[in-house]
């Protein structure tokens, strides 16, 4: 009964902070399409900065879309349960959802910080878009923590 406790708990914590994550990224949309509504610099003159930004999120995108199949993994639960338990594999869910959920809001972050520079709500739109997609990806979904804690315990 304390491990459901600990699970419930742990679990409420993660979704409260991926409900903020969230949220915090819908309104990184309105402030940028709000700012973005005034003229700045031609987007001609922001090549290479673009091109530095997108090309971080892609990295960045990626590397979420990795660690969460690695994080997640049945075999790195398994060995997580051998030396830790059922509560340390619990742990492990609630760090990597928070670490992966981070990584999402930052591709959010990098679109509102272009689309500031540049004053192009588009760059937000198609960075803010990505962080969003890669938010719903990472979210501590019940069903994939109990999936992840039964694999744990059969290995």
């Amino acid at each position: 009964m304390d491990e459901l406790r600990h699970f419930e708990m742990r679990h409420r914590l993660a979704v409260l902070i991926h409900a903020a994550l969230i949220s915090s990224g819908l309104i990184a949309f309105l402030v940028s399409y709000l700012l973005s509504q005034t003229m700045g610099i031609p987007v001609g003159e922001q090549v290479t900065l673009r091109r530095a930004i997108y090309g971080s999120a892609f990295v960045v995108s990626i590397g979420v879309i990795l660690l969460r199949r690695w994080a997640l993994g049945a075999g790195r639960l398994g060995r997580i349960a051998e030396v830790r338990g059922i509560e340390g594999v619990i742990e492990h869910l609630l760090r990597a959802t928070l670490l992966l959920g981070v990584a999402s809001e930052a591709v959010v972050m990098l679109g509102l910080v272009l689309s500031m520079l540049t004053r192009v709500f588009e760059d937000m739109w198609r960075l803010g878009g990505i962080g969003m997609v890669l938010l719903l990806y990472t979210y501590p979904w019940r069903s994939v923590w109990h999936r992840g804690i039964e694999r744990a315990r059969r290995i």
